[in-house]
């Protein structure tokens, strides 16, 4: 994403997650090569988990911060990273994220 200068957007620092986990999913097991070794399955996998781990901390963040439950309509935009340009992982993702709003709380 370029943004230009007095681009009216915000990034709430406060309210982020981040998660990281060791799992040999996209490798370069040999430095010679050009490519790396892609486990798509396992790729995919743990793009959702991260996902999931992150907006499970964005959710406890923002109950914290504003004393109230976190919902999607919170919040204007999602940015994303997307994998290798796949967009239905990202449509997946909001569905779910739908999904686990309307049926429960974040914690």
């Amino acid at each position: 994403m370029l943004i230009g200068p007095n681009a009216p957007i915000v990034f709430e620092s406060k309210l982020r997650g981040s998660h990281m986990a060791h799992v040999y999913d996209f490798y370069k097991p040999n430095l010679a090569s050009e490519y790396p070794v892609v486990d798509c399955k396992l790729s995919q996998t743990c793009y959702l988990m991260a996902l999931d781990s992150c907006y499970k901390h964005l959710c406890n963040k923002f109950e914290k911060l504003e004393a109230k439950e976190f919902s999607i309509n919170d919040v204007d935009y999602f940015v994303f990273h997307s994998p290798y340009n796949k967009e239905y992982i990202v449509r997946l993702l909001m569905d779910r994220w739908y999904h686990i709003s309307s049926i429960t709380t974040c914690t």
